[in-house]
């Protein structure tokens, strides 16, 4: 099963939420060659598990974790719920998810 599309899109969302490459690059270990390839579709290359959890941390959203764990089939719930933790923030991460062509 071919997991790298979700990767992608979590990703892209990621970086977005970071501010773009640039941002995204200044704040983990790899350059912008490589955010930018995390990214890219024709690429089968994906983030490695401490650049995602980077990349999530400072998105201040689980994107790629996120992807990782429904593509095993599991969900996540956070460590310390409280108003709005699971629904809203979930819902409106579905909503803006783009569309896979």
């Amino acid at each position: 099963m071919n997991h790298a599309p979700a990767l992608k899109i979590a990703t892209q969302l990621a970086v977005r939420a970071i501010g773009g490459i640039d941002a995204a690059a200044a704040v983990t270990r790899v350059g912008r060659a490589r955010i930018s390839e995390y990214q890219n579709r024709n690429s089968a290359t994906t983030a490695p598990v401490d650049v995602a959890i980077v990349l999530d941390e400072f998105a201040q959203e689980p994107f790629i974790l996120q992807a990782m764990a429904h593509e095993l089939g599991y969900n996540l719930t956070p460590i310390q719920l409280g108003p709005g933790a699971i629904w809203p923030r979930s819902w409106r991460t579905w909503r803006t998810r783009p569309t896979t062509p």
